[in-house]
């Protein structure tokens, strides 16, 4: 994505034209969230010819905001302007072109260039760089580059310095690349602060200094790089640069393994299985392990032998029937997350047997999901029921499901919510956010917005995507008193990174939360958006009482 989805709708907010500036009726159901009214103001403004009308129409289009997601008339009317010298329009129209059609992308990066654009002579550059939609050329790379970087573009001028550090498209300059690289992290460029961070790290042309390398790395992590949040969760375990911090550490590797860095989910498992002290989720730890080994990770498969010897060993060293001892646990979980469900079953049938809630829980996820035996609801139930009844919060969460749909067991939805709030009173994030929601709906419990907001606010600060959202819609459309816009914004921007608790954040989620922001931020001042920002970036996740999120 060339620009967020919040950038690219304050960008269409510029004035478009006669009867329709900044106080036109458009703009003023725009800043109010009220698309589908915006973008009918607009509609007739852009069957008239006006460019930037048809550009905020056609990004509306792109990001169904108001109308019909449609890239096709995303890509008619945002055409259309750029076909007028809309500049925000042909970069907006090459972006969305780059994926399907690169030669007409590098064509339109071409004609916002040649109007003076920084992003449109880089983006050029990388086509050039990459072959794609233009035949592989690193001098003319190099040339559109250090145009861009001239006019003082920092992703240029990092990738500028890179193109200096190896030699590529001009005469090889450490001297130049390490300046360049420099600029342009201190503009905030993550991927310029990961490369100097690793430098400093590894001593390759710059001095080793692992103060330096750490602060790099936080800035490059608080970008979001995944990379660079790996690297950071490791100086911060390891104490590299000061006293080691497992809190910030752990923080890191889950924001990592949540945008689906492999190392960082192998390494998050091993933390919680084999290092963490004190009470930890063993089915989480388990299942990023089998995360990582579905991805053929590296190291995945010598953390999953390791791990399967030591629970073999404490399975033979103390009772087989033991009920919740670690080592039956693992000795239960550990064909599970390998996806050997006869396995699975002849391991976890006994223990289940004398009563261990964790192969019970299994149990219960085999008869649902027909996992090496046929799928049997009633079976599940009866799992889930005799797992929840041993503290496995998951269970419970599971079986009020169950009880929702009325799947395996009659439809009860007063049981359910019963259920779910023992789940939340466990410190179950995801039970909290289904208690705000069943709150909020009036599902077995009292219709009530403010109970809702305070279940979704305990997950919210576990950091549970939907629950973010949910509590910043309620914030934002005036269903609590006092009306937070800036808190609204704060949990909107929250509710779009990948924190690894929900399991339902993803793609949609993150383009939700986008969507909310843009509703909020043309509202708040400049200085109310930057503490918000900050205040993302200091955001640490609550944690269970005794770590323990089963």
């Amino acid at each position: 994505m060339r620009i967020s989805v919040v950038a690219a709708f304050l960008l269409a907010l510029l004035p478009i034209g006669k009867g329709h500036g900044a106080d036109s009726p458009a703009d003023q159901l725009f800043v109010q969230g009220r698309f589908a009214e915006a973008a009918a103001a607009l509609r007739p403004a852009a069957e008239r010819g006006e460019p930037a009308a048809q550009h905020r129409l056609g990004l509306m289009h792109r990001y169904a905001m108001g109308v019909a997601r449609d890239a096709e008339a995303a890509r008619r009317w945002l055409g259309q302007a750029a076909e007028q010298g809309h500049l925000d329009a042909q970069l907006d129209l090459a972006e969305l072109l780059l994926a399907t059609d690169p030669a007409m992308a590098a064509r339109w990066h071409r004609a916002a260039a040649e109007q003076g654009s920084p992003e449109g002579v880089f983006r050029l550059g990388l086509q050039y760089d990459r072959g794609r939609g233009v035949a592989i050329d690193y001098r003319e790379a190099f040339r559109l580059f250090r145009r861009a970087a001239r006019a003082g573009y920092p992703p240029a001028e990092r990738r500028l310095g890179q193109y200096y550090a190896v030699g590529l498209g001009t005469e090889a300059d450490e001297t130049e690349a390490l300046t360049l690289l420099a600029k342009a992290a201190a503009a905030g460029d993550g991927e310029a602060a990961f490369e100097l961070a690793q430098r400093h790290h590894t001593g390759q042309g710059l001095p080793q200094d692992h103060a330096r390398a750490l602060a790099l790395y936080q800035a490059a992590a608080d970008s979001g790089l995944d990379r660079a949040q790996y690297n950071l969760a490791l100086y911060r375990l390891e104490g590299l640069a000061g006293p080691p911090d497992d809190r910030e550490g752990q923080f890191w590797l889950r924001r990592a393994a949540a945008q689906g860095f492999m190392p960082a989910t192998t390494r998050l498992a091993r933390y919680l299985l084999l290092e963490a002290t004190g009470g930890i989720d063993y089915l989480e730890a388990f299942e990023l392990l089998g995360k990582a080994l579905a991805q053929n990770e590296r190291t995945a498969q010598e953390l999953y032998l390791a791990v399967a010897q030591w629970a073999a060993d404490g399975m033979r060293a103390s009772n087989p029937d033991a009920r919740e001892s670690n080592a039956s646990r693992a000795y239960c979980l550990i064909a599970f997350v390998a996806r050997a469900w006869p396995d699975s079953l002849k391991r976890c049938q006994p223990l289940a047997e004398a009563g261990q809630p964790t192969a019970l829980y299994v149990l219960g996820q085999l008869a649902e999901g027909g996992l090496g035996r046929p799928a049997d609801d009633g079976e599940a139930v009866r799992f889930y029921a005799a797992a929840a009844e041993g503290g496995i919060a998951r269970a419970a969460n599971a079986l009020a499901r169950l009880l929702l749909r009325g799947q395996g067991v009659p439809k009860d939805e007063a049981q359910a919510a019963r259920l779910v709030t023992i789940a939340a009173d466990s410190g179950y994030a995801p039970a909290m956010f289904n208690l705000g929601y069943l709150s909020e709906q009036g599902i077995g419990l009292p219709h009530d917005p403010a109970r809702a907001a305070e279940f979704y606010r305990r997950a919210a600060e576990m950091g549970h995507g939907r629950a973010q959202y949910n509590l910043a819609s309620l914030l934002y459309r005036g269903r609590l008193e006092p009306r937070d816009l800036t808190q609204a914004y704060f949990w909107f921007r929250l509710a779009g990174v990948a924190q690894g608790i929900d399991p339902g954040e993803g793609r949609e989620l993150a383009l939700l939360a986008e969507e909310g922001r843009a509703h909020v931020g043309p509202q708040l001042s400049p200085a109310a958006l930057a503490d918000a920002e900050q205040a993302v970036l200091a955001f640490r996740p609550h944690v269970a009482q005794g770590g323990v999120r089963r």
